[in-house]
């Protein structure tokens, strides 16, 4: 069967800058590794591997904590790391979780499964987002 991804693919690629090509290669390969992989078995990598961002590269997380403790000043620093790490967890499930899809050979059915996904992730996030905002309004007023 044809694959009109990888013509396209190597277009691109041409175009590119060595560490972009690098880059996108990489990540090809880690998605086609993780789609040959359980779900259960990428749950159990992405929680490591928040394990390991969330102590080992602490790219903005002074930030995050601090934002965090301004919109919850009364919980505890035990909480308030518990939600810090939460948050670490979830995005690194749905970055394993996205990359996992299969791979797709543009079929309409399966575009708009990647975008329903999509959206529900955004959405999660924005309800995530939103209760923060409502408890710190909360806060407050009270």
């Amino acid at each position: 069967m044809l694959d009109f991804t990888d013509s396209l693919n190597s277009t691109f690629l041409y175009f590119m800058k060595l560490t972009h090509k690098l880059t996108y290669k990489l990540l090809r390969y880690f998605s086609k590794w993780l789609q040959t992989r359980s779900h259960y078995r990428n749950q159990i990598f992405s929680q490591k591997l928040s394990g390991l961002f969330f102590h080992c590269v602490p790219i903005r997380k002074h930030i995050a904590a601090r934002n965090i403790a301004r919109s919850f000043p009364k919980r505890s620093s035990q909480w308030k790391l518990n939600v810090l790490k939460n948050c670490y967890q979830f995005f690194m499930h749905n970055f394993i979780q996205f990359f996992s899809f299969p791979s797709a050979y543009f079929s309409k059915s399966f575009s708009i499964c990647i975008a329903i996904s999509f959206i529900f992730v955004i959405i999660s996030f924005l309800l995530i987002l939103g209760i923060f905002i409502m408890v710190r309004q909360k806060k407050k007023t009270s």
